[in-house]
């Protein structure tokens, strides 16, 4: 027997209520029936436009969570790659500093170094000052301190 399309009246309230009926049944329906097939129908209706509502509303939702991950996404690759430049950045002026102390630090060894000489230049010129005008003799050179220091400038 082929199926004709029609629900049976006594399947109405089973599980299996929406078995096709066979050819050559009784497959007229009576005015409650249809009624009732209506109301079913409507609220089937009803269940598959709500479904579809909830289903495009998670899906809409879904698509905005994504961009909403991506955009974060970005605003992290982006926080990174600043972060690397700033990193490099700072090391290049680490360098510069290290560089620019070390420069420093030898100008003020040299500087040390010239006053150094400078002193024992100065201290040699003195010395050889001293030798030029005392002479060896100790006796004359106190005797000579004490002629200058008799004598004052000024007076």
């Amino acid at each position: 027997p082929k199926e004709s399309g029609r629900l049976k009246a006594s399947d109405e309230n089973k599980p299996e209520r929406f078995k096709v009926a066979m050819e050559g049944e009784n497959t007229k329906t009576t005015e409650p029936q249809m009624a009732e097939l209506k109301t079913q129908f409507a609220r089937q209706r009803a269940l598959l436009l709500a479904a579809l509502k909830k289903g495009s509303q998670a899906e809409e939702s879904m698509l905005s969570m994504k961009d909403d991950l991506t955009r974060k996404d970005v605003i992290i690759h982006n926080l990174k790659h600043d972060q690397m430049a700033l990193q490099q950045e700072l090391q290049n002026q680490q360098q510069l500093f290290d560089s620019q102390f070390q420069l420093v630090q030898q100008q003020h060894q040299a500087q040390q170094l010239q006053q150094v000489k400078q002193y024992q230049e100065l201290e040699m010129l003195l010395h050889a000052h001293m030798k030029r005008d005392f002479p060896a003799n100790p006796e004359a050179n106190s005797a000579m301190l004490s002629a200058s220091e008799l004598q004052l400038p000024g007076v």
